[in-house]
């Protein structure tokens, strides 16, 4: 999983606007115990720093690490009741070179013994996981001279994290 093709990354800027547009395009369908739909759990998207920064990558993928992240996000929160199912995403500038995407949520967080492993290929805590969505989205996140790591909240959940440098396109 390590190595890629020249051709599998093509290097295209991507702005604070479009990483908020694919945040609020995932979304999962929601319904009660009698299957009536209640709408989509959303992404609450707060880009703290208004400072215009463009990372440049691969969008489709970049695309893949955020759609994997959210829905990670809103799996974990399964069971909950509905008023606490919420997904923060943080974009900020974390320096001048480096932007830093946080995917909050309010589940219940992730056992201290696997927080250094849950990166590793065919590491899951879902039944019916694969284990491979958050190697792959690390992989793809460090082909973009990035960093992908996760943190327990204090108060509940995890916030995966992100970060990407600006203005320096992916070889």
């Amino acid at each position: 999983m390590q190595e890629t093709s020249p051709q599998a990354l093509k290097s295209n800027p991507v702005s604070h606007c479009e990483l908020r547009c694919w945040i609020l395009d995932t979304g999962v369908p929601q319904e009660d115990a009698d299957g009536t739909f209640l709408g989509y759990v959303g992404s609450c998207v707060d880009i703290t720093d208004r400072r215009q920064a463009t990372v440049y990558g691969d969008k489709v993928q970049l695309q893949q690490v955020m759609s994997n992240l959210l829905l990670n996000a809103f799996d974990a929160m399964d069971g909950r009741p509905a008023k606490d199912r919420r997904v923060t995403v943080f974009i900020t500038l974390e320096s001048p070179l480096v932007v830093r995407v946080a995917v909050r949520d309010r589940g219940a967080g992730l056992p201290n013994d696997r927080l250094a492993t849950i990166f590793n290929p065919f590491v899951t805590s879902k039944p019916e996981g694969l284990g491979l969505g958050l190697s792959i989205s690390r992989t793809i996140v460090e082909m973009h001279r990035g960093r992908l790591w996760a943190e327990n909240n204090a108060d509940q959940g995890a916030t995966f994290y992100f970060t990407l440098p600006v203005g320096v396109p992916c070889s």
